[in-house]
């Protein structure tokens, strides 16, 4: 028998290679799975951020529209009513001509119209007053500090925009860190998701409006200043009130656009492996994909969707407001029109006829101004009734699948 030393060294040697590399692919897959798991992990909470950023904003924003909404309904156009169904009701053809012609230089009494085609300062008094008992008022103090308010609102509502936009990106660049690199957008700008491609991706927020699915409405904010005429007969003191075009505003609030409810963000990310691994890969020239991983947050609103669908000029109105504002100035209009057909009666010859035609006016001018509250408060398409709607349930966002 010859000298066996040694014989083993040889099987050690091979089986250490081989200990060795399954030790080496095993960290390797190990990192490769704590990489993956961190990265996915990492997409799900950036599309679940920006989801919960944007509803956040659309509950701010829902709750702006509201408010402005809520001041411009407080204030109505003093309107003329439809003269000729009231004359067709009280006047015989031969006294139409005169009172026609009387009509047209008369000032009008105030009907409220909850709508932004024709707005004034309000008739109760406050800080949004132009009713004053003076011959005619010229100030305007109260239609311009309506217009004062709503443009603040406006510019709030820009200033929630911008800070949607700013914290967007900051919160992109919060999760594109260790070798990771984070994207976030809706999915109605993409085709494909497949076809996405970090290389030829440029991340756009500089219209924010278009990543919350939401436009201004283009139907313009139409501002009356109020002239007041007060008259005194015979112990008779009564007010008339008579707009004139004051200012003209392109914008009101905010609507639906087109892609209003597409409300899915996808997140893609991307992260490469660290330069120290796979382990051994200069030794078997081993190259590693980088780790792709890809995630998406929707929006929800149970109640319903907090902004109009269409462009529209109705505010909406609520029971409480109109109530304060719009019919506590009917309601003295009212009484002194019958205040005023009580002493008309007692003129000869023409008392009784004047006396019917004042009445007239006066069931004309409730009738029209419950038909106007109505109208509002049942439209669907106003930011107050879209409010009211949904507020209870409010904008919320969960991980849905891609």
């Amino acid at each position: 028998m010859g000298n066996k030393k040694g014989q083993v060294l040889p099987y050690m040697l091979v089986m250490s290679i081989i200990l060795i590399l399954s030790w080496a692919m095993m960290l390797n897959i190990a990192k490769i799975l704590r990489d993956k798991m961190i990265l996915q992990n990492t997409v799900d909470n950036a599309a679940i951020s920006i989801a919960n950023l944007s509803a956040r904003t659309l509950n701010l924003l829902g709750q702006t529209n509201y408010l402005m909404a809520t001041v411009l309904s407080t204030a109505g156009y003093p309107e003329s009513l439809t003269f000729d169904t009231l004359l067709n009701k009280h006047v015989s053809k031969w006294m139409r001509g005169p009172v026609e012609i009387l009509l047209v230089y008369t000032p009008r009494l105030y009907v409220p119209s909850f709508s932004t085609d024709k707005v004034c300062g309000s008739m109760v008094p406050g800080p949004l007053c132009d009713y004053k008992c003076h011959s005619i008022n010229t100030q305007y103090k109260g239609v311009k500090n309506l217009r004062d308010i709503v443009q603040k609102i406006q510019k709030f509502q820009d200033l929630l925009i911008a800070n949607y936009a700013t914290q967007y990106l900051l919160l992109l660049k919060s999760f594109s860190k260790d070798n990771m690199q984070i994207v976030v957008m809706p999915s109605r700008f993409l085709k494909d998701i497949t076809d996405f491609n970090f290389g030829n991706f440029s991340l756009n927020i500089l219209n924010p409006r278009a990543y919350l699915g939401i436009k201004r409405n283009s139907k313009k904010i139409k501002y009356y200043k109020t002239k007041n005429y007060c008259f005194n007969i015979k112990a008779v003191h009564a007010h008339f009130v008579k707009a004139e075009e004051y200012k003209t505003d392109e914008y009101s609030w905010y609507v639906q656009d087109e892609n209003f409810y597409d409300k899915k963000f996808v997140a893609f990310g991307r992260k490469s492996l660290n330069k120290n691994y796979p382990l051994f890969k200069r030794v078997f020239d081993i190259k590693m994909p980088s780790l792709i991983a890809v995630s998406a947050a929707g929006l929800y609103n149970v109640k319903g969707s907090m902004f109009p669908e269409k462009e529209t000029v109705s505010t909406g109105a609520n029971l409480a407001i109109a109530t304060l504002s719009s019919f506590t100035l009917l309601d003295k209009q009212s009484k002194m029109l019958i205040d005023l057909a009580k002493k008309v009666s007692m003129i000869k010859s023409i008392g009784d006829a004047l006396a019917l035609v004042i009445c007239g006016l006066e069931a004309d001018m409730m009738a029209t101004a419950i038909y106007n509250f109505y109208k509002a408060k049942y439209d669907k398409q106003t930011p107050i009734y879209k409010y009211n709607q949904a507020e209870y349930g409010g904008w919320d966002s969960h991980l849905v699948p891609l």
